[in-house]
């Protein structure tokens, strides 16, 4: 998790406060070593010093350091001598901890048809919404998903969903459409590799046929279809972050004609005044309404004959 900055942790060393040659320090992995040989008889009891830089690693995931609420990376010296007679002693120093600071959540935005907001032209239009995210740093577990509101659909096979995590596709085993819901899903060692990088997800969606929105109507008469997409880590709810709604405007249905006749005709001349006739009232229900009906009021010299129909 850690490095030595700049390679070389920029590191010193000293014996009874003079400094010692660079050659006596030897960095391998991640491991530095001060070296004493032929002073070691002559400095017994003298103080020896190493001083170095370091860094955590760029992308590292931190995730095992945890504690609690918050993370600790813990660090130890060691020393070995050869005695005459007892080579290979080693002794730890105590354990200093390094504290990070804990990472932000990342932003996450959701956008329909690479806009904050979609008017439609047709109500039956596909529109595409996309997803934008990077992984949170130190997770052991990361997913995206959204549920789409009950009158939309999943347009095409599957959403024609795609997402990629870095620039680079995931395969579909990655992506799950299950009723209303999409889930992008990583692997533990995926959300471990990528910590910080990009996520971006697309499907496709649209208006099922025939869905009444009228509990989308606002309060300015426009009707908005609302959506979110959010995001969880380390399989825990308590971490979902939202994005903002994206709003969908279908176009405003028409409103039906109501057409009526008499006896099937525009107007009607009778031939004895006692004669009976036929009115017939043609219509459509309207679309988006929550109470409909259709009624017709006789003017005073007319009265009701035979029953009525209706379909």
């Amino acid at each position: 998790m850690l490095e030595f900055a700049e390679g070389t942790g920029r590191a010193t060393a000293s014996l009874n406060g003079q400094p010692l040659d660079s050659d006596r320090i030897s960095i391998n992995g991640q491991t530095i070593t001060v070296s004493l040989t032929e002073e070691l008889k002559a400095n017994g009891g003298k103080e020896v010093s190493l001083s170095f830089a370091a860094k955590i690693r760029e992308g590292a995931n931190l995730s095992s350091y945890k504690k609690k609420d918050k993370t600790e990376i813990p660090n130890k010296a060691t020393y070995r001598v050869d005695f005459p007679n007892n080579p290979g002693v080693t002794k730890d120093s105590n354990i200093v901890p390094v504290t990070p600071p804990s990472p932000e959540n990342p932003p996450i935005e959701k956008k329909v048809n690479d806009a904050a907001s979609a008017t439609l032209s047709d109500r039956g239009e596909e529109f595409t919404y996309t997803i934008d995210t990077q992984v949170p740093l130190d997770v052991t577990g990361f997913a995206v998903y959204d549920t789409i509101e009950k009158v939309l659909e999943f347009s095409g096979e599957n959403g024609q969903a795609s997402a990629t995590v870095d620039g680079q596709a995931l395969d579909s085993s990655h992506i799950e459409i299950k009723g209303q819901k999409i889930t992008v899903k990583l692997t533990e060692a995926e959300a471990k590799a990528h910590g910080g990088k990009s996520v971006h997800v697309s499907f496709k969606a649209k208006i099922k046929e025939g869905a009444n929105l009228s509990e989308y109507i606002e309060k300015d008469g426009v009707t908005r279809i609302q959506n979110t997409a959010k995001y969880n880590f380390n399989n825990d709810p308590g971490t979902e972050q939202s994005s903002k709604p994206v709003p969908v405007t279908p176009p405003t249905p028409n409103e039906p004609e109501i057409k009526k006749d008499v006896n099937g005709k525009p107007e009607e001349t009778l031939a004895n005044r006692e004669d009976s006739f036929t009115y017939h009232v043609n219509t459509s229900v309207p679309v988006d309404a929550t109470a409909f009906e259709v009624h017709d009021s006789l003017v005073d010299v007319l009265s009701f004959v035979g029953q009525a129909s209706a379909s």
